[in-house]
């Protein structure tokens, strides 16, 4: 499996396919505990797995976050119907993240998780649906290890987490902070296309 970072503008195009129908019921799954896929699926051919880009706007915070997301494997492979599982945030001053401002971080793990594809392990067989999770950690500085972060976001026990109903709210939650930041950034760019076209028409304007 090799990783590659995502930029701002591939996140941006990505905002649509997060916008998946929401999670099956759990009766229709396999579900299976972060880092058990592997006995059924395999990384596709040639893919390479998206690692989710720290938000420009928190670098000055310093922050580490983890994020621990849900997602469901269908015979197509593509991760899809996220849920937001467990958080966790602490900047350099051991002081956590409010929900707005961790809502960079949710945008930028779903949609690196987006892009993950995988392929069943053995071809020809039909796999039943899975339900799974993956922890997505933001190192914002040295004080913590990858791993260190990443333990304060693993969730143990997948299906018993989905029994408490917990995961809906959060999976709510999820799509709203997205559905906000990407309505925010579609129209900061409608305002900055409108000045554009104001700007070439004075200039053509004056050359008249």
């Amino acid at each position: 499996m090799s990783f590659r970072r995502l930029n701002s503008r591939a996140l941006r195009g990505l905002a649509l396919l997060l916008l998946a129908m929401p999670p099956a019921f759990a009766a229709e799954l396999e579900i299976v505990n972060e880092g058990g896929i592997g006995r059924d699926w395999a990384a596709a051919p040639g893919s390479s797995f998206a690692a989710p880009g720290y938000p420009a706007e928190m670098l000055e915070r310093r922050a580490h976050v983890c994020l621990n997301l849900a997602y469901t494997l269908r015979e197509e492979g593509i991760p899809v119907e996220f849920e937001l599982l467990k958080s966790w945030s602490r900047d350099e001053f051991n002081v956590p993240l409010s929900d707005g401002e961790l809502d960079g971080f949710v945008q930028s793990a779903a949609m690196a998780l987006a892009q993950w594809r995988f392929v069943p392990k053995q071809s020809g067989k039909r796999i039943k649906p899975t339900r799974t999770s993956a922890t997505l950690v933001f190192r914002g500085n040295a004080g913590l290890s990858t791993a260190d972060v990443a333990a304060n976001c693993k969730v143990p026990d997948l299906a018993a987490h989905i029994e408490t109903g917990d995961a809906e709210a959060a999976r709510l939650r999820t799509v709203r902070q997205i559905l906000q930041r990407t309505e925010l950034q579609q129209a900061r760019e409608r305002q900055a296309q409108l000045l554009a076209e104001q700007a070439r028409r004075r200039a053509a304007q004056s050359e008249d």
